[in-house]
């Protein structure tokens, strides 16, 4: 066995251990099971951006925007000319931001803006090797960016962080990360797949944020949906016991946005995710320089 198998085959096995409980949301609505990570519990190399955007969730401002299911583009802010724009998910949002006693902000809450793509189908069988994929590639992000600890006010790192909010980069994700002729690799079942193949099969969507395997059996349907601010990342999975309705998407579309807000979390609880994070990223960087593939 080669280096570059050897290292595929622990990989895998490191996130199973690892990330059982990674810093995401679960919420369940009754009829959909929701996964959120949030762009704003990830850690990033610049301390005055970090602390930005807690300020707006301390000040109980939210900005966000969103695909509407069947319809278009909905952006919600207010500004001095307008107010925000409803659509039936903003408004289910909205309602239920004010109840926690948040309001719509401007451009001073765009520190913490979220932006729901539209839908990607996943077939529910097809979720754990689409999360042993997205745990491999915030592996390789990491072991790509360098050490955590010295990556503040790096040129390269602005580039590197700056292109990971790219949909394009992900079309190449497996050329950029090093998977392009990747070994096959085993996850937890015992159940071999081709990290390469599982890269660019999944290419649009993945996201380097750290995902935990979950038993979607008793789900007949899911959509992924990638999840961007100004410069970081998040996910949200919505998987459904019965066939999707209109009604049942936007129920937890507009769950799954109020958790990016914020609105269902603290100040306090972001800055203890960004806290482990950052941990987990020492611990991939510090075993990448054990194996003796990643360098000062």
């Amino acid at each position: 066995m080669n280096l570059s198998t050897k290292k595929l085959y622990l990989l895998p096995f490191f996130f199973l251990a690892g990330f059982t409980n990674a810093q995401v949301a679960q919420k369940e609505t009754g009829e959909a099971l929701i996964i959120i990570a949030r762009p704003s519990d990830m850690w990033l190399p610049d301390k005055g951006y970090l602390s930005e955007s807690v300020n707006v969730v301390k000040s109980k401002m939210a900005y966000f925007s969103y695909e509407e299911p069947q319809g278009k583009r909905a952006e919600i802010h207010n500004s001095l000319l307008s107010k925000y724009e409803t659509a039936p998910v903003a408004e289910l949002v909205v309602a239920k931001l004010s109840k926690a006693g948040f309001s719509i902000g401007g451009s001073s809450a765009v520190k913490n803006k979220a932006h729901l793509s539209s839908s990607t189908p996943i077939n529910i069988f097809d979720l754990p090797e689409f999360i042993e994929a997205q745990n491999a590639v915030y592996a390789k992000s990491i072991e790509k960016a360098g050490n955590p600890e010295k990556l503040e006010g790096k040129e390269s790192t602005k580039n590197l962080f700056g292109n990971l909010l790219s949909v394009a980069t992900f079309f190449v994700v497996g050329e950029k990360f090093g998977y392009a002729n990747a070994n096959s690799a085993v996850i937890g079942n015992s159940v071999a797949f081709d990290l390469g193949e599982s890269v660019q099969k999944f290419g649009k969507v993945l996201v380097p944020r750290p995902l935990p395997l979950i038993d979607f059996s008793n789900y007949k349907q899911a959509d992924i949906y990638r999840v961007t601010s100004l410069k970081s990342v998040g996910m949200v999975i919505i998987a459904y016991k019965e066939p999707k309705t209109l009604e049942t998407e936007r129920a937890a579309l507009a769950e799954a946005i109020y958790s990016l807000t914020g609105a269902d979390t603290t100040p306090e609880a972001i800055v203890k995710e960004r806290e482990n994070d950052f941990a987990t990223r020492k611990k991939i960087w510090a075993d990448c320089v054990a194996r003796g593939e990643c360098s000062e």
